[in-house]
């Protein structure tokens, strides 16, 4: 959102901006009154083949689906596993975390 601000600053933009950082925030509230009543944040693992080749990474801090599962209300994945950047996927690390859900991103 901070980045939509500084660049419509730039463009000349503000209020186009500050219509479509509303329009985030309204979804991110719609998202986390959806799970509010949930007593444990469910798990989320993000997997994502990141480039051709390279096999599935799980997605860390660093990646926007990281801070959308957070702003839903979920454990992202990699936060259970203690990484600190987005890292290549084993098998064993989706045995380990045994995630509620799994997300593939294209």
């Amino acid at each position: 959102m901070q980045n939509y601000h500084d660049i419509a600053q730039l463009l000349g933009e503000e209020e186009k901006a500050e219509e479509i950082i509303h329009q985030m925030e309204q979804k991110i509230k719609q998202a986390q009154s959806l799970v509010k009543n949930y007593n444990q944040a469910p798990s989320v693992l993000i997997l994502s083949q990141v480039g051709s080749n390279t096999g599935p990474y799980i997605l860390g801090p660093s990646s926007i689906a990281y801070d959308l599962v957070q702003l839903a209300g979920g454990t992202p994945g990699s936060d259970l596993l203690g990484l600190e950047k987005s890292s290549p996927a084993s098998i064993e690390h989706i045995i380990d975390m045994d995630p509620d859900y799994i997300i593939l991103v294209e």
